[in-house]
């Protein structure tokens, strides 16, 4: 009898697996614990959903570039530390020149390639100069308004200038430009503690010309700046040449927002950005409107949400990422609020990839942030929507219809798959 009971076990396991994993399922969802009817409800703009924009300035510090100049509304300058003090010198007045070097060269951009040095505002000759930065910046969060994550600045905190150089057309092979620094690195040998580096900038930042160089990004013999002393030792001539510690550039915008302007009320967000002036968006989604509502114990198998790509972006390709805020927003909000938005910039959770996108619909899956604002596992604050790469020379800003479009089938909605727990066995 024992025996027969078994067996009638095990068959009855194995019907239940293959009805549980082995479905047809038009679905496709095989991974759930338990065969359970897939719920859909549409979330679409009401009044308690939100959605703005802002502009920044972000951090290049990654970027195989450093810029100097003004191409029309855009104004660079770079930044860039070097560590003489490490280097075993008798005394400062042991050194009798110094000088910082920058790398250029012209290549053409392509679709695989960022350009750099060929573009009609590259063309002309420009006057640098290099000049003693005065507070202490960090190359992961530098910015033109920030020298760190807490510091304000506005485009650096410098003296004088130090050095200086006039910089011609780029060639298609490497070519240098030299600028002299002997008594500046001389005070950075004397007191360590002075030295922040300096800020390259043009002489007159009027003129429309830019300028691109190397950065230690390149990380090639050739193309990495190099700051290069000529010392005694004993009476002996001796050079060293030394790469920087940090370097990055930084950028401002003539046409920014103000900080008291409101875009939370556009037609339209934008995401993305063109040497440093960025473009970022922000979106909370009325979950309450669900129907069927979904409950604290459902699990997410899909949350898509559903951006439409507006003909007026200036570009077709690029790489968008969700990222989760840490702290409420509305879009009532003005820029100078909405900027600091607090989110978390480690862990992405959702990407949308355009390659020649045209006109319609685009998709984002943030399934794992709906499951987790679901089962209340993390505060709803809504997502922030960056562009990768937002210093790079391409004009990628991509424009999607917000929830102000007033052609409704523009506006974006969210489509969330949801299963419910199986019900207790009594």
């Amino acid at each position: 009898m024992g025996r027969i009971i078994i067996l009638s076990l095990v068959a009855v396991f194995l019907l239940l697996t293959s009805c549980f994993h082995n479905s047809d399922s038009p679905e496709g969802f095989g991974w759930l614990d338990w065969n359970s009817p897939v719920y859909t409800t549409t979330i679409y703009p009401n009044s308690n959903w939100q959605d703005s924009y802002f502009d920044c300035y972000v951090n290049a510090g990654s970027s195989t570039r450093l810029l100097v100049g003004r191409f029309g509304n855009y104004l660079y300058r770079s930044l860039i530390m070097f560590r003489p003090q490490d280097l075993d010198f008798g005394s400062a007045n042991d050194i009798t020149n110094a000088k910082i070097t920058l790398a250029m060269e012209k290549e053409v951009a392509s679709e695989s390639k960022e350009g750099l040095n060929d573009h009609t505002y590259n063309q002309g000759n420009l006057e640098i100069e290099v000049a003693p930065l005065y507070v202490k910046w960090n190359e992961d969060d530098a910015s033109w308004y920030h020298a760190d994550h807490y510091t304000p600045w506005d485009g650096g905190i410098y003296g004088p200038s130090e050095g200086i150089a006039l910089v011609g057309d780029a060639q298609e092979e490497i070519t240098y430009v030299d600028i002299q620094v002997t008594d500046l690195v001389r005070d950075w040998v004397a007191d360590p503690n002075s030295n922040h580096g300096v800020i390259i900038k043009a002489r007159n930042e009027s003129e429309t010309v830019v300028k691109e160089f190397y950065s230690l990004d390149i990380l090639t013999r050739e193309g990495v700046p190099r700051l290069t002393i000529e010392y005694l030792d004993d009476e002996e001539k001796k050079t060293v040449s030394i790469p920087p510690a940090i370097d990055c550039f930084i950028s401002t915008s003539d046409t920014r927002f103000t900080d008291d302007y409101v875009p939370g009320y556009n037609p339209e967000i934008k995401v993305g950005g063109f040497n440093g002036y960025a473009f970022r968006s922000l979106l909370h989604f009325d979950f309450s409107q669900a129907n069927p509502v979904i409950p604290p114990d459902a699990t997410i198998v899909s949350a898509e949400l559903k951006l439409y790509y507006h003909p007026s972006s200036k570009a077709d390709r690029s790489t968008i990422r969700a990222y989760v805020l840490e702290a409420p927003f509305d879009q009532g909000m003005n820029r100078g609020t909405l900027a600091p938005t607090k989110f978390n910039t480690t862990t992405y959770y959702g990407k949308l990839t355009l390659d020649g996108a045209t006109e319609g619909y685009q998709s984002i899956y943030i399934n794992q942030v709906v499951q987790k604002w679901i089962n209340g596992t993390w505060n709803d604050y809504g997502i922030l929507l960056k562009a990768d790469n937002e210093y790079l020379a391409s004009d990628n800003i991509i424009t999607f219809s917000s929830t102000e479009d007033p052609t409704t089938d523009f506006q974006p909605y969210l489509v969330v798959k949801f299963t419910l727990p199986p019900p207790a066995i009594p």
